[in-house]
């Protein structure tokens, strides 16, 4: 059975978009550096349209898209994991929790060390790395008319939808436990095995090869 933090989502920032039109750039004359922490500003407090404006045009639909489910299914882990430490415990809670998502966001990430960078005029990568893994991320930009925009890769096909499934189901199962007070942590286990874990798995294979290593629950 999987661990319910078994996805490989390396590829997360690949997609996303909100669909509305972008209402602010990159500001002229701006260092790629100081673009580049805007950008994250902008995504960790939720300034979709901001963020928009700044990523490649054919790309920036998907990525906002990814980042608004990630958020999303977060928001989601921490209720469910609130109702499980109160239920079985922290240690049980962490076991199950999702949080790890938030340091598979590629340049977005929770815990992000720029390096180095390199800015050739009219194109520009910033070296970051996440959470001190390795090998280190390229982030990669392109001026246009005065302005640095990111240039994510191509989105996988699915994923979007996929987050949101696994949204789905974390909300259910935590309905699930407030609807049996007297649940069983085996019995959550099976609910999981059943109605989560394969959505998991299709969100792995939407995004594509893992970024770490699958995990089992250890055994009890």
């Amino acid at each position: 059975m999987l661990r319910m933090g078994v996805v490989g989502l390396g590829l997360l920032v690949a997609v996303g978009g909100c669909g509305k039109q972008p209402s602010a750039a990159s500001q002229p004359g701006e260092s790629v550096l100081a673009a580049y922490r805007r950008m994250r500003e902008s995504c960790r407090t939720g300034q979709y349209r901001r963020l928009e404006a700044m990523i490649d045009p054919n790309e920036r639909i998907g990525v906002v898209d990814t980042l608004m489910a990630v958020d999303a299914l977060l928001r989601a882990d921490r209720r469910r994991e609130h109702l499980l430490t109160e239920r079985y415990g922290e240690a049980v809670a962490e076991l199950f929790s999702l949080q790890w998502l938030g340091n598979q966001l590629g340049p977005f990430s929770r815990e992000v060390q720029v390096v180095s960078h390199r800015d050739d005029g009219e194109t520009a990568v910033v070296m970051v790395q996440v959470a001190d893994r390795l090998p280190l991320e390229a982030v990669r930009f392109t001026r246009r008319q005065g302005q640095w925009v990111y240039l994510p890769g191509p989105p996988p096909t699915g994923f979007v939808e996929a987050l949101d499934g696994i949204t789905a189901a974390i909300e259910q199962s935590t309905t699930v436990l407030r609807r049996d007070p007297q649940m069983e942590l085996t019995a959550f286990e099976r609910y999981l095995a059943d109605h989560v874990d394969p959505l998991i798995r299709q969100a792995a294979a939407a995004a594509g090869p893992p970024t770490r290593q699958p995990a089992t629950r250890p055994s009890r």
